[in-house]
């Protein structure tokens, strides 16, 4: 079996001391697969239509899928766009804790994905328009199989994560995952993330080259 995960940093804003974001990179870095760092969520569907895998792992505070038909591929609807090529995909939302339409805060749009809402994510409208062959959320992390992996795409969705999760990530993780050869899409402003969080660029070598060109070849 092989899995492709996907990674938004959102996740892990419920963990104040980062200690999940800790474990989980610890994991990353010791695997041998391609990587690639996006800023918007959608920037990944290239990289992860490139792979052959059973399962897609993603890992989220938003389902990032949409139940109407939806010409557009955004943040919120990426998931719909994943290739099937006839074949069995299972979709897993690893979502932190879960949240329920009657939860204050919570919000749901039928257009431009189902947020951060757990009851009921997966339709019948959507089983039509993105025929999954099993969709589920998940809060267990154990549900990840780190052997069976063949890709990782990680999002900072700057404009959801917390500013510590980023903080931690960009000053100690960045620099570990460039070094085993992640791909940074253009869609990423690194100089201006950097600044932003006090990180030296003299402490993120290369960073320029891995730029170049991402993993898909180009930043969709």
């Amino acid at each position: 079996m092989a899995t492709a995960l996907s990674i938004d940093l959102d996740f892990f804003n419920v963990d104040y001391k980062c200690k999940n974001l800790q474990n989980t990179m610890e994991r990353i870095v010791k695997l041998k697969v391609p990587l690639l760092v996006v800023n918007s969520h959608e920037k990944m569907t290239g990289f992860i239509n490139r792979f052959k895998f059973n399962t897609l792992i993603n890992m989220d505070e938003h389902s990032d899928m949409v139940e109407k038909h939806c010409d557009k591929k955004h943040c919120g609807s990426w998931v719909n766009f994943v290739n099937h090529d006839n074949q069995k995909r299972n979709y897993v939302w690893l979502v932190s804790q879960w949240k329920l339409a009657s939860d204050k805060g919570v919000q749901c749009s039928h257009d431009t994905g189902r947020c951060d809402i757990t009851e009921g994510f997966y339709t019948e409208k959507m089983s039509k328009l993105r025929p999954w062959h099993n969709a589920r959320v998940t809060t267990a992390q154990s549900v990840i199989r780190w052997h069976e992996i063949v890709c990782v795409g990680i999002a900072l969705s700057t404009e959801y994560t917390l500013s510590n999760v980023l903080e931690a990530f960009l000053s100690y993780w960045w620099s570990k995952l460039l070094a085993k050869g992640l791909r940074v899409n253009p869609d990423v402003p690194v100089e201006k993330l950097l600044a932003e969080y006090g990180v030296p660029n003299e402490t993120i070598p290369n960073h320029h080259a891995n730029r170049r060109r991402c993993l898909c070849g180009h930043p969709g």
